[in-house]
């Protein structure tokens, strides 16, 4: 199991090593990976996780990513390394876990050290989970934790397995899903008089935690869920407008490059399915099955595929546990073709390689793959962590900024930000947060709401912004408050991050506040205040 997991996640790392100097060694896909060297640094300096020095926020809704990843940030910058190095061998380091945990869970379940060889190897080829190994972002992380509870849910140990499944919570929320899912399976498979005491055990760790989660949100926000949780998901979707969806999750999970693949792919997680039930019973294969289902469904509820990797992500923690169905189906398939050869050495040789080409995604989409993970790298360093570091160099010390991406820019540019979206920014997230789920004034156009753009516009009056680094779109709302002179551009011809590819702009501006701002935001806390003092008295 160990050697051809490890010598593809090696070729991982040396693919990486190979662009010493470029964005990808330099930079992240996306920006929010920068947001949680944010969150370190506040931790390092203050000794909670601030964003702006000395305010405690709640912009990460992976309490444990900031803690796992804080040793290997310390040591790259030790090394002398760019800061995201570290972070990415992290999150390689925890993909290759997981990749080793569901090798040995595929075979203890199949009783084949084949099967588990061949299914340790699948997650490496992978080409999405592939770019979350690489992405220095908390996907992998999750996952092993993920992996984990269900190891610990086979061997019978539910404590053991709720603590597991507190800690995968951290590093995902969406993983909260997989002790609910699992509770029933343990419940069943309980001794007589033993199943309130299994369920405490496996609920316990999770309430804990949970609970001194959601007291640390309501103490430093006001609010009793991350701000990145109530701007991000959109809770009012109902299951039948997912329902189209549900097919790109399938697509997400399994390895694909064009229909025939998906469709192979799918066959052999049947396969898979229907020989664990033989071997080892529906309550095991049953409760697999449901964690999986269940918690991609429950995802994808609050959740749209339309972002690319910006949201697939959520839903990439539970891809090893679909290969491990389409891992032991290959291995299946593969026996069954091989079962003809009456020499055994050949017998074997012959199922790896029938394995091999069942299994493994097509080379020409994990190439792809790499160019898009490449791009992002460039589109994220060249929109957000080249024009910070530039700002950095131009403006006043005592500047305020205020943005649109809120990672690479608090990161480098080391001034006061004032995060438009709300996600780092508590005090903002009525402002921008809207039923449908939007985030950002880009979603929501001054003429469609204009009470949220009054609101942004005179926190930043109040905060004293000095400066604006926003994409091009927010001019007219910003506009409408104060006078703007550009400063510095930045520009990509196709921008890929968005799930679209399309030109992007980012432009920096000063910024002078109109002599009518002041009368605006008078009026507009007035009417706050007389809102709040009707619903009051109708309370």
């Amino acid at each position: 199991m160990i050697p051809l997991a490890l010598l593809i996640a090696l070729a991982q790392l040396g693919w990486l090593l190979s662009d010493r100097g470029g964005a990808v060694w330099i930079g992240f896909p996306i920006d929010d990976a920068w947001i949680h060297l944010d969150y370190v640094r506040g931790l390092l300096r203050d000794g909670l996780p601030t964003y702006n020095p000395g305010v405690p926020e709640a912009g990460f809704s992976s309490p444990l990513w900031l803690f796992a990843v804080m040793p290997f940030h310390l040591a790259g910058e030790a090394l002398g390394l760019p800061p995201a190095v570290g972070v990415k061998f992290a999150s390689w380091l925890f993909g290759l876990l997981t990749a080793l945990s569901l090798g040995t869970l595929a075979g203890r379940l199949s009783g084949s050290k084949w099967a588990a060889r061949l299914t340790a190897a699948l997650p490496l080829l992978h080409p999405d989970f592939t770019f979350s190994m690489l992405s220095g972002m908390e996907v992998t992380l999750a996952a092993w934790l993920v992996m984990l509870t269900l190891s610990a849910s086979q061997d019978e140990r539910v404590g053991r397995c709720g603590f597991y499944a507190a800690l995968a919570m951290l590093a995902r929320p969406e993983a909260a899903m997989v002790p609910l899912l699992l509770a029933p399976f343990i419940l069943i498979a309980a001794p007589r008089g033993e199943g309130g005491k299994r369920l405490v055990a496996l609920f316990a760790p999770s309430l804990l935690l949970g609970l001194g989660w959601i007291g640390y949100t309501l103490w430093a926000t006001g609010y009793p869920l991350p701000s990145t949780f109530l701007i991000k998901s959109s809770p009012w979707i109902s299951l039948g407008e997912r329902a189209g969806d549900l097919l790109l999750y399938w697509r997400v999970l399994l390895p694909r490059d064009g229909l025939d693949v998906l469709i192979s792919s799918t066959l052999l997680f049947a396969v898979g399915m229907t020989a664990l039930w033989r071997r080892v019973g529906w309550q095991t294969t049953g409760a697999m099955l449901i964690v999986l289902l269940g918690s991609v469904v429950a995802t994808g509820l609050t959740r749209s595929l339309s972002l690319g990797y910006y949201v697939e992500r959520y839903f990439h923690p539970f891809i090893p546990l679909a290969l491990l169905f389409v891992g032991i189906g290959g291995w299946a398939a593969a026996r069954a073709v091989a079962s003809r050869i009456d020499n055994r050495p050949l017998r074997h040789t012959v199922a790896v390689l029938v394995a091999l080409i069942a299994l493994a995604p097509r080379l020409p989409d994990w190439w792809l793959t790499a160019r898009l993970y490449q791009d992002y790298c460039l589109h994220t360093h060249w929109l957000h962590a080249l024009l910070a570091q530039r700002l950095a160099e131009r403006a006043p010390a005592d500047a305020v900024i205020a943005v649109e991406g809120a990672g690479a820019m608090r990161y480098f540019a080391d001034r006061p930000i004032i995060d438009l979206v709300g996600l780092n920014d508590h005090r903002l997230v009525r402002a921008t947060r809207s039923p449908a789920g939007l985030t950002g004034l880009s979603d929501l156009p001054a003429t469609h709401a204009p009470e949220h753009a009054m609101k942004v516009l005179c926190a930043m009056r109040e905060r004293g912004a000095s400066l604006a680094a926003v994409p091009d779109e927010w001019g007219p709302t910003l506009l409408r408050g104060f006078k703007m002179q550009r400063m510095d551009i930045a520009h990509v011809d196709h921008w890929a991050i968005a799930g679209y590819s399309g030109p992007r702009t980012v432009s920096v501006f000063t910024l002078a506040a109109r002599p009518e701002l002041a009368a605006a935001c008078a009026h507009s806390a007035a009417a706050e205040a007389s809102e709040k003092r009707i619903d009051a008295k109708s309370d």
